[in-house]
């Protein structure tokens, strides 16, 4: 049996937000207060959403490995 080597768009999208988030906004978050969730959830819908979209779509159109580099070779 062989792995497929493929990332769905919730795949890369986790992916950016565990490879985006760190420790460090924790105290800031919580001094905030519970409102700031709401902040954060937005932030992360306008941030690695389309992100994680537009990844999805260029590996899709261009297969090769390389990434950012063959796509902006490419364009």
């Amino acid at each position: 049996m062989e792995l497929r080597r493929t990332l769905g768009l919730a795949d890369v999208t986790l992916f950016f937000v565990v490879a985006g988030s760190n420790l460090q906004w924790v105290a800031t978050a919580a001094a905030a207060g519970p409102s700031s969730l709401v902040v954060w959830v937005l932030g992360c819908l306008a941030m690695f959403v389309p992100l994680s979209v537009c990844v999805v779509y260029l590996t899709s159109r261009h297969p090769d490995e390389g990434g950012m580099y063959v796509w902006s070779k490419r364009a």
